[in-house]
């Protein structure tokens, strides 16, 4: 699908990091959601380990059920793996 691949013209790192730190910066930093996507764009911009950072952080301060923690942990360690996560088609 047009978009989706990671050369894609829709995927622009540098724009993702500054859009995802305006989020958490006007959350506070308190906002796991917004620390969890500040992550991802770290890790497609390529810079995993800061990714993993934030993603470690965003994990210490979610509220997250027992079907979610597994999830965050694994984005985590694809950044440690030096792999962005990417969200798959359709969600």
């Amino acid at each position: 699908m047009p978009g989706e691949g990671p050369r894609s013209p829709l995927r622009d790192g540098a724009v993702a990091v500054a859009a995802a730190r305006k989020a958490c910066e006007l959350t506070g930093w308190f906002n796991a959601w917004c620390i969890g996507t500040l992550a991802a764009a770290c890790a497609e911009a390529g810079d995993f380990d800061q990714a993993e950072q934030y993603q470690r952080r965003a994990l210490a301060i979610a509220v997250l059920n027992e079907s979610e923690r597994p999830q965050w942990q694994a984005r985590a360690e694809l950044y440690r793996q030096r792999q962005p996560y990417r969200q798959p088609a359709g969600n």
